[in-house]
């Protein structure tokens, strides 16, 4: 049984692993492509005020647009595929750290009750001798 759990674990995070290289490999190419867009933005002297309206420069600039667009959908994709485990420690740290105030609140709070019915028997036998 146990074997089979192993197993079936290797292969979620050998899966796991395969889509965050794949995510990686996107990435990469795609800031490839930005460099590129770049390098031929400048080469066909698109920053010139004169040359913005240029139809090779505006096919460049809005090809830029996409490539970045698409990047920022390849990084977010990438760390979905990392996982959001510090999300979940995060959490249950929280969780952890109100147990554990509740708790000692709780445990002043009938620490002081019982010391003031402490007193109490005190004072009521004292007055009464």
């Amino acid at each position: 049984m146990k074997a089979a759990a192993a197993k079936t674990d290797d292969k979620k995070k050998s899966k796991s692993a395969a889509k965050e290289a794949a995510a990686k490999k996107d990435v990469a190419a795609t800031k490839a492509a930005i460099v590129k867009t770049d390098a031929a933005l400048k080469t066909a002297d698109c920053s010139d005020v004169k040359n913005k309206g240029n139809a090779t420069c505006k096919s460049l600039a809005a090809k830029k647009l996409v490539e970045e667009a698409d990047l920022k959908k390849e990084e977010a994709s990438l760390k979905a595929a990392e996982g959001g485990g510090a999300t979940v420690g995060i959490i249950i740290a929280c969780v952890a750290a109100v147990l554990c105030v509740g708790g000692g609140a709780a445990w002043y709070i009938k620490q002081k009750k019982s010391a003031e019915d402490f007193d109490d028997v005190y004072s009521s036998v004292v007055d009464q001798a």
